[in-house]
């Protein structure tokens, strides 16, 4: 037989090319194939000698020590359920060989995992906790008497069902404030049925150098719709508002400051598609009208479109004056003698003012002898600005009558806010020859019937009569 370096050489093996092998357990030479030593190479790289550790703890609070060895250690792990928490003890230091391995899976979450370095001077890169299904490996370095973990899972932790996860810590997982089941979602409060977003607490949007806006889109819709910004407020004692708010300042968020006159301060807008692009039709705009550092005054302007412009039509001062624009023609509250003006004094020299306002009812007062049975009363009375008309109903019952006497009789009671400051008379003629007035003279104010060359004026029984007195100027 030709020794080895006598033999021709080859660069190609295939799985039945056979070796020489000398079995030691038989004493002699025998021949492998290349499959049968390639299968063996791997199996003893790839499957290192590890000592099979079992255990199944049963109470949270457990404690493993893992046997005196040199050999490297597959733990099993299979508590009987989810362990609040558990310690593992490593082999003594002292029996621990360089490179050995300990590899540890758990069929259980175990919530707060710990190990105890029995003797060695570091565990470096233990999870604090393990998920169920998941592994980890530590190997030992005998010159630093420490054991690294080479491989750990890649997340641990736990949560709560519909909650999404939030990293807790560099390796752990736990709760979010966001909650999703799977048909709404909430952020910081449970979502509210039926609607897809709910968030409890403040919504605060930022977006530098830009134009930003929240969005509320309602599309696909053969039915007349409307989209809604709904705020709702919920209180007791009537103690609170719900409201929309608009808040401006010049500056940066962190870095406010006052703004200037003339500058907006909010608006409210309505567009509408032309075609080509949405357009304003209508706004309310609200604008600084003077310096706020120094003071802090605004006024408020309504504007609407036609014919594609949108102009003002409606403006509001700082001090509450009102000035109204109509086809360019302006009619303001500026005591220029234009328009309407309200004052709530009575009594204004301003002849375009209408001061004053009032309508009522009193009861008259009949001062006289010629009621006969039930005969009743009533008044009612409007002012507007100066001028007062007042009207006086007599309501004369069954089997009654009433004779006034023009000479003696009168009715009086009028409210003050409709008394003439001057000495007055006015009449109103009801039939012919008769005349219903009110007159004042000598401070009295009075009001009663007349007839030409007839001294009394007489109500029938069962009549009733509203009689209008001529306006007069208070």
């Amino acid at each position: 037989m030709p020794t080895i370096n006598e033999l021709a050489s080859t660069n190609t093996i295939t799985g039945s090319d056979q070796f020489p092998v000398y079995v030691s357990g038989n004493g002699d030479a025998r021949k492998a194939s290349a499959s049968t030593l390639l299968a063996y190479i791997q199996s003893a790289w790839m499957d290192p000698n590890y000592t099979r550790v079992t255990a199944s703890p049963t109470l949270a609070g457990f404690t493993l020590a893992l046997p005196t060895t040199a050999n490297s250690l597959f733990v099993l792990l299979t508590p009987t359920g989810t362990m609040a928490t558990g310690t593992i003890v490593l082999p003594p230091a002292a029996s621990a060989a360089d490179g050995q391995e300990i590899v540890l899976y758990t069929s259980q979450e175990v919530t707060a995992l710990s190990f105890t370095p029995n003797g060695a001077t570091a565990i470096n890169g233990a999870p604090t906790g393990i998920q169920a299904g998941a592994a980890l490996t530590l190997r030992y370095d005998v010159l630093s008497t420490a054991w690294y973990t080479t491989t750990k899972p890649s997340s641990v932790g736990s949560g709560t069902p519909n909650y999404l996860p939030k990293w807790t810590a560099p390796t752990t997982l736990g709760d979010s404030i966001v909650r999703d089941n799977g048909t709404e979602v909430g952020v910081g409060n449970p979502p509210v049925a039926g609607q897809k977003l709910t968030v409890g607490g403040n919504v605060f949007a930022i977006r530098n150098d830009s134009d930003t806006a929240v969005t509320a889109v309602n599309s696909l819709s053969s039915a007349p719709r409307t989209v809604f910004f709904d705020a709702a407020n919920y209180t007791d004692g009537f103690t609170g508002t719900a409201g929309f708010r608009a808040s401006t300042a010049r500056g940066a968020l962190l870095f406010p400051a006052a703004v200037l006159s003339a500058d907006p301060l909010g608006v409210f807008s309505a567009r509408a598609y032309d075609g080509t692009g949405f357009f304003d039709a209508a706004r309310i705009q609200v604008d600084a009208q003077s310096n706020w550092a120094a003071s802090r005054s605004a006024s408020l302007t309504f504007s609407t479109c036609n014919a594609g412009t949108v102009a003002s039509r409606l403006y509001i001062s700082p001090v509450g004056n009102v000035q109204l624009a109509t086809n360019n023609t302006v009619f303001d509250a500026g005591g220029t003698g234009q328009g309407v003006r309200l004052s709530s004094t009575p009594g204004s020299a301003d002849p375009n003012v209408l001061d004053a306002y009032e309508e009522g009812t009193f009861t008259p007062v009949y001062n006289g002898t010629g009621i006969v049975g039930t005969v009743t009363f009533a008044g009612r009375y409007q002012r507007v600005g100066n001028q007062v008309t007042l009207e006086i109903t007599i309501s004369v019952a069954a089997a009654s009558s009433l004779t006034f006497t023009t000479a003696t009789d009168w009715f009086d009671n009028f409210p003050a806010a409709i008394t003439p400051s001057v000495d007055t008379f006015a009449g109103n003629a009801l039939v012919a020859n008769a005349v219903a007035f009110v007159v004042k003279t000598t401070g009295t104010f009075r009001a009663g019937f007349q007839i030409q060359g007839v001294p009394t004026v007489v109500f029938n029984p069962a009549s009733s009569g509203r009689y209008t007195l001529a306006t007069y100027l208070v």
